[in-house]
């Protein structure tokens, strides 16, 4: 079975190796698969091959992003910028402590 996954990798990744249907029939039957592989690969019959090669069909790949990493102890916390006093007010505080505005 690592035989046909081999050949089926070799065309994969250089086509040119088998450039026409001859070319394909040649180097099919110059293998020692069984019939109904050969049969298979020269038909382009995914259902025999996976039955053949007891592979599943419906294979599915899924990519979920990282998480993102905890913040580090020695790494500051991010701080929001603070909002630039308006131009044209003054602000103060008074010895009791409260907030004055002049506008």
């Amino acid at each position: 079975m690592s035989d046909v996954i081999s050949f089926l990798d070799k065309i994969a990744v250089d086509p040119m190796l088998i450039p026409d249907r001859a070319g394909l029939l040649n180097a099919v039957g110059n293998t020692d698969f069984t019939p109904e592989m050969k049969k298979a690969l020269l038909d382009g019959d995914l259902e025999v091959l996976a039955i053949e090669l007891k592979a599943r069909q419906d294979l599915v790949c899924g990519i979920m992003p990282a998480e993102d990493p905890e913040k580090q102890p020695d790494e500051e916390p991010e701080q929001d910028p603070q909002p630039e006093p308006e131009q044209d007010s003054v602000e103060s505080i008074n010895t009791e402590g409260y907030l004055l505005k002049i506008a």
